[in-house]
């Protein structure tokens, strides 16, 4: 009951606003090649933690905030034959919301009590580029994506008691994925499409502290 832990009276609160933008500029330099560059804002907003174990626990976070610079191209060779877009991104992100599973700082100084408690653990960039093609000849279709992006914090909140050298929960360093299908016609003028897919994901982090335990091995997919 929460009367034996303490908990009756307490309150958690918190407030507050946001206004985000996105501008976006693009240039067709022909039917057949488009570049474009983007900037825009966005948050995830902040409140009090849900799952306290004791009354201390009962902690407001803030909002998470981003900052998303972006530019690229999009084109088509050969006829139409052949689709190449690739892009190249900047985030900024700020205060990021992490859930610790041991919080110190919020029960009486001792790190074996459970916690779940949502913290803005810090400022951190992310940078990438990401490739999506595609091949297309009579039936006969070839799809290829590739992405790859670093994860860099620049700053910690004390409190969050995160490495600075850890990623964050689920990111995902590289990413690919190989494509084919083949439309074979039948006489009767119905179609028959077999089709291949060949995808990696990268190994990730599944907590904030990034301890060994909490590590996903990456992983191929076929699929046919």
């Amino acid at each position: 009951r929460s009367s034996d832990l303490g908990f009756s009276g307490t309150v958690g609160e918190f407030s507050g606003s946001k206004v985000d933008y996105r501008a976006n500029v693009d240039y067709r330099w022909s039917p057949a090649l488009m570049t474009y560059a983007s900037v825009s804002t966005g948050f995830k907003g902040g409140g009090s933690n849900p799952r306290p174990f004791i009354p201390s626990q009962v902690q407001p976070f803030g909002p998470e905030t981003l900052t998303a610079y972006e530019v690229g191209a999009k084109s088509d060779w050969f006829g139409h034959s052949l689709r190449i877009n690739v892009a190249a991104f900047y985030n900024k992100f700020r205060d990021i919301q992490v859930t610790l599973l041991s919080c110190p700082a919020y029960s009486g100084g001792n790190a074996a009590f459970p916690c779940a408690a949502p913290v803005n653990g810090g400022a951190a960039d992310i940078y990438g580029a990401e490739l999506e093609t595609t091949y297309q000849i009579k039936g006969l279709t070839l799809e290829g994506t590739y992405s790859h992006q670093h994860f860099s914090y620049k700053s910690i909140n004390p409190a969050a008691g995160i490495p600075l050298s850890a990623s964050a929960p689920g990111f995902q360093p590289s990413k690919w994925s190989l494509g084919a299908q083949y439309e074979l016609l039948l006489a009767n003028g119905a179609s028959i499409t077999p089709r291949l897919d060949y995808s990696y994901n990268a190994g990730y982090f599944t907590n904030a502290s990034n301890d060994a335990n909490s590590y996903l091995n990456g992983y191929h997919v076929l699929n046919g």
